[in-house]
């Protein structure tokens, strides 16, 4: 009986490593893939490949902003600083959350944002509409919401 409960306990322990390495395995995976995001958007912003960075934000924040008006003001800050680099600092995740802070350097200086909010929708991550996206414009308004 002892040995059986001993068994019992080994397999428990293998089943509880295998379940908390699968967590952090997945966990890691969200992490580059958030990070990713963030490096294909700023890649595509210093191409001025619009259409590319636009499929990078949310579904909430392409369908509340106006793409003209954000495409006219993104190519307004390119021609400001044509080439941005961005350096992760740290990625906390939430659940189908993810929280950015990261440093920023182009001819405008160097700026950090913290917890610039990314968003896990149909197993892809993209950057969501918060204060650290950028301009967004509302479809039917002139003037920037986030």
């Amino acid at each position: 009986m002892r040995t059986a409960a001993v068994v019992i306990a080994a397999c428990a322990a293998v089943a509880a490593a295998s379940a908390g390495t699968a967590v952090a395995g997945r966990s890691a995976d969200d992490r580059a893939a958030v990070v990713a995001v963030l490096q294909r958007e700023v890649s595509a912003l210093n191409a001025a490949r619009w259409q590319l960075a636009w499929q990078l934000y949310s579904p909430r924040f392409r369908a509340t902003c106006d793409y003209a008006k954000w495409r006219a003001a993104s190519a307004q800050g390119h021609a400001q600083a044509p080439e941005i680099a961005v350096r992760v600092l740290r990625v906390r995740l939430a659940g189908n959350h993810a929280y950015l802070t990261y440093r920023m350097s182009g001819s405008f200086g160097t700026r950090t944002t913290t917890d610039d909010v990314y968003v896990k929708v149909g197993g892809k991550w993209y950057d969501e509409l918060d204060a650290s996206t950028g301009p967004c414009f509302k479809r039917s308004a002139s003037g920037p919401i986030a």
